[in-house]
């Protein structure tokens, strides 16, 4: 490679042989740059009226299939255009139509076994349902609590009954002392404040570690 040298009196400038130069039209059908086997721009390689074409992909404003609808991209997704006649508007082979009632529940919109908006589906007096998982105000457990996960966290909920409000089961609850050493919040093995968990005279104490004014051995006067 030589810079600014035309290599292959093309009229092109800098070439790399096999390779691509700048404005030269290498194949003589009108277009600009060209990668060979590939991309030109505002050229329509296969004569069918549209744009710029990737062999065997997507042209723009192109009616491949003579359906009616535009830009087309092989068994896939037209706008505008209703390819299973149920009276929706766009469609993915078997996949979502925007207000279409595929399963005839009186829900709007649907995804084959998943979730639809406004519908409930099992019944339980709840609204929006995906099947086994989480209902928006509904009860699921009779606890009293309200929105619930199976299995997880309720909203002002004393799942454990010892006086405290949240609780994750074997986690952290808010002004509850559940070890009964007269410590405040208590996270099972750490750190509650102002109590002398190794009785020594010292105030906080992390296991193993340094408590304020106690002599340790590690005080220095």
């Amino acid at each position: 490679y030589e810079e600014n040298v035309d290599d292959d009196s093309d009229g092109g400038g800098d070439v790399r042989s096999g390779q691509y130069e700048d404005n030269v039209d290498d194949d003589s059908d009108g277009g600009g740059d060209i990668r060979s086997g590939q991309y030109e721009e505002n050229v329509d390689d296969d004569s069918d009226g549209g744009g710029a074409i990737r062999s065997g992909q997507y042209e723009e404003n192109v009616d491949d299939d003579s359906d009616g609808g535009g830009a087309i991209r092989s068994g896939q997704y037209e706008e505008n255009v209703d390819d299973d006649s149920d009276g929706g508007g766009d469609i993915r082979s078997g996949q979502y139509e925007e207000n279409v009632d595929d399963d005839s529940d009186g829900g709007g919109d649907i995804r084959s076994g998943q979730y639809e908006e406004n519908v409930d589906d099992d019944s339980d007096g709840g609204g929006d349902i995906r099947s086994g998982q989480y209902e928006d105000n509904v009860d699921d457990d009779s606890d009293g609590g309200g929105a619930i996960r199976s299995g997880q966290y309720e909203d002002n909920v004393d799942d454990d009954s010892d006086g405290g409000g949240d609780i994750r089961s074997g986690q952290y609850e808010d002004n509850v002392d559940d070890d009964s050493d007269g410590g405040g919040d208590i996270r099972s093995w750490q750190y509650e404040d102002n109590v002398d968990d190794d009785s020594d005279g010292g105030g906080d104490i992390r296991s193993g570690q340094y408590e304020d004014n106690v002599d340790d051995g590690r005080s220095i006067h």
